[in-house]
């Protein structure tokens, strides 16, 4: 976290995007690398760990006027998953190119 994702902060916070993007093999830790053990401290994942960074910058009162949106998408076989979604109400995901210098879009995802 320190060495990846925690250097993006200020930057995100600037108003600039950023991605965590875990690629790999089925059974290689993707999963436990962004989420990790949530019920320990030490053991969470990057997920959480920059979600607690993020809020805890916001919370020091440097930033007057904030708006936080999260997503978390998952591309399994070619499937897309929103995984902040409930379980019983995902909605139709795509990825579209967005033409320009913005690249590929995920459309439904919040």
């Amino acid at each position: 976290f320190a060495a990846t994702l925690q250097p993006l902060i200020p930057q995100v916070l600037a108003g600039y995007e950023a991605t965590a993007f875990a690629y790999g093999q089925t059974g290689t830790g993707k999963t436990y690398t962004m989420e990790g053990n949530t019920t320990s401290e030490d053991m969470r994942g990057l997920m959480p760990r920059v979600a607690a960074a993020v809020l805890d910058a916001l919370a020091k009162g440097k930033y007057m006027d904030h708006h936080v949106a999260v997503s978390y998408l998952e591309i399994y076989n070619e499937e897309l998953t929103d995984l902040l979604a409930p379980a019983g109400n995902q909605p139709k995901l795509d990825l579209l190119e967005a033409g320009g210098s913005r690249g590929v879009c995920c459309v439904g995802l919040l």
